[in-house]
């Protein structure tokens, strides 16, 4: 079952705070910064496919000059990117890896400042499970119970593939395949 999440409220909070909103593609950046420009929010869209080098200049400078207060973008900008006073990251997906993920949130807290990150994550994300986890214990913070559940359910799931695999290798269960009209033993 898919829920909507209605962030609205909350990015309205963020009109006067520097946010980063990190997404997977291009084409998800740009369903979800259309979806904020109809709140009437103030955002740009960040994607280097497709644009003009004088567009991504431009919008980045709204950015970085804070007449902008809200960076949609893929993680192409998770590198490279120095914006001073950013305050909150927010990964409406989490990326396809955990060090894209320490790029990520290695946008806010520059220089000594704190910042805020938060990360939505799925089902979907759980093969991250166990490495968010050590990179959540490494930066002292706190370690969600359903992150760490998420992370004992998918190594059962692996081990029990794992064992299954095994079952089949070494002459077990079989299901399908072979016995068909065409054998090599010219039957």
């Amino acid at each position: 079952m898919r829920r909507k999440i209605d962030c609205s409220g909350s990015l309205r909070k963020w009109k006067r705070r520097i946010n980063f909103l990190f997404l997977s593609g291009k084409r998800r950046s740009a369903t979800i910064y259309h979806q904020i420009c109809r709140l009437a929010m103030c955002c740009v869209n960040l994607y280097w496919g497709g644009r003009e080098q004088y567009d991504r200049e431009q919008a980045l400078d709204d950015f970085k000059t804070g007449r902008v207060r809200i960076l949609v973008a893929t993680d192409v900008a998770s590198r490279g990117l120095d914006v001073k006073d950013v305050t909150h990251v927010i990964n409406y997906d989490f990326p396809r890896n955990t060090e894209e993920y320490v790029h990520r949130v290695g946008r806010t807290g520059r220089a000594g400042k704190s910042g805020t990150s938060i990360s939505f994550f799925t089902r979907n994300d759980w093969g991250s499970a166990k490495e968010l986890i050590s990179i959540l214990e490494e930066a002292d913070q706190e370690v969600p119970d359903e992150v760490r559940d998420m992370a004992e359910r998918f190594q059962k799931m692996k081990d029990r593939r794992a064992a299954d695999g095994a079952a089949y290798r070494s002459g077990g269960p079989r299901r399908g395949g072979g016995g068909g009209r065409y054998r090599r033993d010219g039957w």
